[in-house]
């Protein structure tokens, strides 16, 4: 229904002129006033069209959370909204495609917000990136990092200049990443770190059995590259609000369709020797198979239920993808020889490309399959549909114009506003 509400909107939007910067607490930024407000402090900046629904929904949630940081971090960390009909070259500025773009700035760095778009997800947010980027534990805390944390980076290290360093870099990421910092031996022992006698060293702790150890060079870029080549899982699980992190590096992404319980021992034995042999030229995920929040994006990717479990490589940007449904799921080497074939261009891509006629066709697909099988309001609708009804979907389709993946944003972002909602109903009982 996303495609009809889209037109409804477009022709009613002459009426639509309410603010969504009216309330106080959330800071209005402008042209004018952009770059010398954001140059201090932290800020998430939403981007939006007082027309688009999603910008309507998001407003009063945005709101409530402005409230609440502004009353705990008193100005160091703030929420700001960029109304784009009328700050153009703002908006032009930062590549906003579709609304809303939430973008979090801090320190003249840019990123993308690619958190939960709910009141506690932003208040949680702005506490950890207004903390100290570095925690400093013992050995009875490695546990609780490992746990709480996919991919954490724990400094071993008495020097106060690595340390410095360190702390810079994990300033630059923390609102992603997390960062420890240890003297303890006990360490060492706790992670069974093969070489006991380390001085200074980066410790990688993530979903792997054994720990990956730095040693280089002890300058900011030299950290920050290792940081930024390690940034996520081996395998990663992908959701609505991961994906985005997941697309990061740029890189095809081998995504594993499976049944969580029955198949995640399969990823472990099967994948991950691919996924550490192609580090750097892939990205892996496995997503749940058996999940219909996900339908559209299998299906678009040739993802079925009946061959669960399964896999194929997506070029994203190229909006195309390789599949060989005879690669034997249980052999790695099956699975490493069809990767290496793909990178050697050995294997045809399926999918509509990259190219104009290629993004058309995949936008309208989603569209039309969001009609289904109307075929009256397709009939009396069509013309207006393609030329009204496209330009509108990639405008406020939610900033990358992948429908799928953005209908499983949706999708957990209304899940975590539940999980929000019963916790608060059980507090106050």
């Amino acid at each position: 229904m996303r495609s009809i509400l889209a037109l409804l909107l477009l022709v009613s939007i002459g009426s639509q002129l309410f603010s969504l910067s009216s309330a106080a607490e959330v800071f209005e930024l402008t042209d004018g006033n952009f770059d010398q407000i954001t140059a201090e402090g932290k800020w998430i900046v939403e981007f939006f069209a007082p027309w688009c629904g999603h910008c309507q929904h998001l407003a009063p949630i945005y709101e409530e959370a402005a409230r609440r940081i502004n009353n705990e971090h008193q100005g160091k960390f703030r929420l700001a909204s960029v109304d784009c009909t009328v700050n153009t070259e703002l908006a032009a500025r930062f590549g906003i495609r579709g609304y809303p773009t939430l973008k979090y700035f801090r320190g003249g760095m840019v990123t993308d917000y690619n958190g939960e778009r709910t009141a506690e997800s932003f208040v949680e947010f702005a506490k950890r990136v207004t903390g100290n980027p570095v925690t400093r534990i013992g050995a009875s805390g490695v546990g609780s990092l490992r746990r709480q944390n996919p991919v954490s980076f724990l400094l071993f290290s008495t020097s106060s200049r690595i340390l410095e360093v360190f702390t810079r870099v994990a300033g630059k990421y923390q609102d992603l990443l997390r960062f420890a910092v240890t003297d303890d031996r006990a360490v060492l022992k706790e992670l069974r770190v093969a070489n006991q006698e380390l001085s200074d060293a980066i410790l990688l702790l993530n979903d792997d059995d054994e720990v990956s150890v730095y040693t280089g060079v002890w300058d900011e870029a030299s950290i920050e590259t290792f940081v930024k080549n390690h940034q996520l899982p081996i395998i990663s699980e992908i959701t609505g609000t991961s994906w985005e992190n997941i697309k990061m590096p740029g890189l095809p992404i081998v995504v594993i369709t499976v049944d969580p319980k029955k198949h995640l021992d399969l990823v472990r034995t099967s994948f991950r020797p691919s996924a550490k042999a192609f580090a750097g030229s892939y990205v892996f995920g496995w997503i749940d198979g058996t999940n219909q929040r996900y339908r559209y994006f299998l299906n678009d990717h040739n993802m079925v239920a009946e061959r669960i479990p399964d896999f194929v490589v997506i070029d994203e940007k190229g909006n195309k993808f390789w599949e060989d449904i005879n690669v034997d799921k249980s052999n790695p080497e099956s699975i490493k020889a069809f990767l290496t074939a793909v990178a050697d261009g050995k294997v045809d891509a399926q999918g509509p490309g990259s190219s104009t006629f290629g993004h058309i066709t995949a936008v309208l697909r989603g569209m039309f399959r969001e009609i289904g099988n109307s075929y009256a309001l397709m009939a009396v609708g069509g013309i207006l549909l393609l030329v009204l009804g496209l330009t509108f979907w990639m405008v406020c389709s939610g900033g990358d114009g992948d429908e799928e993946l953005e209908q499983m944003m949706e999708e957990d972002e209304k899940a975590a506003e539940e999980k929000e909602k019963a916790a608060k109903a059980k507090k106050a009982n």
